[in-house]
Order: structure tokens, then C-alpha cells, then sequence
């Protein structure tokens, strides 16, 4: 894979309306965040499909932002919420059908569009179980190219750091930069996920793409039960 140079990204600019007094109208106006949940749990030790369907619950709502989530493969629809502040830190549990898994607290900013991605075992060490969010953006790039960062949710290699093209060291739970890249033939964005330590390869995984859009690209297993490598991407909202 060749990549280019790291995309740079315009600041975002944030207009503040004029006067205060009138906080019902604020909130009316201020945009909500959208949110595109990624479900990468596996089971390896007692393979049930149903232990890794998850229900997503903020603080915000009694009802769950996503329901019976089970394991992600392909793109994602995105999920409003709606914040009481420009940025605010919104609590999310995460619950399967024996309770609650994972609670924490992630920092939001109204009107912007962020990958949620949950990673781990059902059974498996409780540090490798994550819910980790990540800003979308959208650098500019050629009409013969597609902009793309890289997650690592790969719960069997958690321990592994991955080198993809110039990027040396993509840890569990953290994505890269944004870059360009070429799609192939096929309009496929292909690429070796090396072991960084050492540099042998460890797969050759790709991902449906269309020239002039951005991605997040999930490494990851091929299913909550495979030990496969897979990539699944998600296209930008904006993009």
C-alpha cells in the first residue's frame, strides 16, 4: 500500500448567536451530535451469538440510542443526540443480556459526527473492553482518491501494535491520522496490516470504497467468532 501525506484538516468554526438571555432558543438551534456505533465484540469462549447483541444507553434517554446491536460488518446507520451544551460529557452504558458491560463517560461537541466503536470479549480481560469514540472529519482530497484513518479493534491482537503503509504504530483501542490512498480496480481500498514489531505480515485486508470519499477503516475480526482479520469502513458523514 502506498500511502501519502498525512491530510490536514480545516479547524472547525463555531458561531456563537449573540445574547444569552434566551436559553430555550439556544438549545433549540444547537445541533445535535450524530453517532455511528460499531459493535466489535467477540465471544471466544462459549460462542453465542446473543451474548454479544448490546443495547447502547446514555444518560440522556431512558430508551437506548442503539438496540440489540449485534456484531458490525458493514456500514452503519447514525444516531442523533442532543446535548444541553456546545460540549458536553455524555455517560454510556453499554448492557448484553447479562447486565451491564462497560460504563463511561465520553466528551460529545454539538454538530459534529464521531465513529463510536465497542471492542473486547464478552469473557475476555476486562482492560481489552472498550467503547472509544472517534471525531469524524473531512480533509480534502483528489476526486481519484479516498481519504482514510485506521482503528485498531482487534481484541486477539490487542497486544499487537500494527504498522500499515507509514504509519508505524497503531495500538489497540486507537486510530490514526487521516491519509490518502488509491483504490484498486476493483474500487477496493486494500492494505497490509503488518506485526510492528518485526514487520511480518499479519493479513491482507480490504474494504468497499468510492473514490473521493473518506473513511473510518476498523481492523478487526472477520465475525464475534472468527479469529480472522477483517477491515469494515465507514464512510464520513459530510463526505
Amino acid at each position: 500500500m502506498r500511502m501519502m501525506g498525512m491530510l490536514a484538516v480545516a479547524s472547525a468554526v463555531v458561531l456563537s448567536g449573540c445574547g444569552g438571555d434566551d436559553d430555550e432558543v439556544e438549545d433549540l438551534l444547537r445541533a445535535p451530535a450524530s453517532l455511528y456505533f460499531h459493535n466489535q465484540l467477540t465471544d471466544f469462549t462459549a460462542p453465542d451469538a446473543a451474548s454479544i447483541r448490546v443495547d447502547v444507553i446514555t444518560n440522556k434517554a431512558s430508551d437506548p440510542l442503539f438496540e440489540d446491536v449485534g456484531y458490525s460488518t458493514d456500514e452503519q446507520s447514525g444516531m442523533n443526540l442532543k446535548l444541553a451544551a456546545d460540549t458536553e460529557t455524555v455517560d454510556f452504558q453499554v448492557r448484553n443480556a447479562d447486565g451491564d458491560m462497560l460504563d463511561r463517560g465520553i466528551a460529545l461537541k454539538a454538530g459534529s459526527n464521531y465513529t463510536l466503536v465497542q471492542m473486547g470479549d464478552v469473557s475476555g480481560a476486562s482492560s481489552a473492553l472498550k467503547l472509544e469514540s472517534f471525531l469524524q472529519q473531512t480533509p480534502s482530497i483528489q476526486s481519484s482518491k479516498v481519504g482514510v484513518r485506521f482503528i485498531h479493534a482487534m481484541y486477539q491482537q490487542a497486544g499487537t501494535a500494527f504498522s500499515i503503509g507509514t504509519i508505524p504504530d497503531l495500538q489497540y483501542g486507537k486510530a490514526t491520522a487521516y491519509f490518502s490512498d488509491t483504490p484498486n480496480g476493483s474500487s477496493r481500498l486494500e492494505v497490509d496490516v503488518k506485526d510492528a514489531n518485526g514487520g511480518s505480515v499479519l493479513a491482507t485486508v480490504s474494504c468497499a470504497v468510492q473514490a473521493g470519499k473518506v473513511y473510518d477503516a476498523i481492523i478487526t475480526h472477520k465475525g464475534f467468532v472468527d479469529p480472522d482479520m477483517a477491515m469494515f469502513c465507514q464512510q464520513v458523514e459530510g463526505s
